[in-house]
This record gives structure tokens, sequence and C-alpha cells, in this order.
């Protein structure tokens, strides 16, 4: 059922495109931390085939956006920090596998303090 006009309801096809465009935010948001370019359809249409073909397989956000980017070990690990470090886009990304996502941030920050020391 679609609420009235003015009612002030929302449906689920409007929460749906808040939840793509606060991906496409936090997309063009990471980008510009780590210094690349992308221009706006290609973000746009990267967000729009991870919904639709790629998060029913369980793969995060970001697993499938650091690897449509290309980005190096380095980068990902930066992307991750800074999703993480703040909550409001922390809050954006599910983890199906939190347990797993912990795992592997430790083994990131491990094999990163191994190579500054």
């Amino acid at each position: 059922m679609t609420p009235a006009a003015g009612s002030g309801g929302s449906t689920n096809a409007d929460a749906a495109t808040g939840q793509t465009q606060g991906l496409i935010r936090l997309a063009h948001d990471l980008l510009d931390n780590l210094h690349l370019a992308m221009s706006p359809s290609r973000v746009s249409r990267l967000v729009r085939r991870y919904e639709a073909c790629v998060a029913p397989t369980g793969w995060t956000f970001l697993e499938f956006f650091s690897t449509a980017c290309t980005l190096t070990r380095q980068q990902q690990h930066l992307m991750r920090r800074l999703v993480l470090a703040d909550p409001a886009r922390a809050a954006m990304l599910s983890y199906p596998d939190p347990t797993g996502e912990t795992a592997a941030r430790h083994v990131d920050d491990e094999k990163e303090r191994s190579t500054t020391r």
C-alpha cells in the first residue's frame, strides 16, 4: 500500500533509493579521501550493480568497491579505516560476516605492523 500524498509515510522504494544514494555519497567520499578520480556516472553504475547483483552473494560493499576500483592493499586498508573510524559511514554498511571482517582487520593490522618494524 502506497502512503497518501503528504502523509509523511515512506515506501520500500523510498528506503532503497535512500540506501542507494547513501552508498553513492559514501563511494564519492572514499574516492575523495583516497585522492582517486571516477566519474559520477561510473560510481552510480557500480553502486547499482552492487545492489542488484553482488550484495545478494554476500560480498560487502567495500570488498566489491575496492575490487572494482582495483585498489592496492594499502588503499584498501585506508578505505576500511576511513569507514570504521566514522560511525555514520560504518552504519551505512552491513557486514554479513562480522567475525570474518574482524579477523580480516586483525590480519591486515598485523601485516601493517610487521612491515613498519
